[in-house]
């Protein structure tokens, strides 16, 4: 897939049908818009994700090495992020990762 194609399956998703309360859940999110976006950035599911990694939700590893990259912490829809933010920068402390993302 690519980001082309990925805005076309994004642009189908609805709020309250497939991420609402009831749907809303970290899996929802990761599933239907994490994966699919970093697909579509052009990292690949076999090779360079990690799920469930030390607690992380989705690690991204690059080069040979399989360096840990970018720390993907995933949250229901309606969660609110800033609760989380600690939580992001200790997994970033504790695998010395330069960036994470919370989603």
């Amino acid at each position: 897939m690519n980001y082309s194609q990925f805005l076309v399956e994004a642009a189908r998703l609805k709020h309250d049908t497939h991420l609402g309360s009831e749907r809303g859940s970290e899996e929802n999110v990761k599933l239907k818009i994490v994966v699919p976006f970093f697909q579509a950035l052009g990292w690949d599911l076999i090779e360079d994700m990690d799920f469930e990694f030390q607690g992380v939700d989705l690690l991204l590893r690059e080069d040979q090495k399989r360096r840990p990259a970018i720390i993907i912490e995933i949250k229901g829809w309606n969660e609110t992020l800033t609760d989380h933010l600690h939580q992001c920068l200790e997994y970033t402390y504790s695998l010395r990762t330069p960036w994470v993302v919370i989603t």
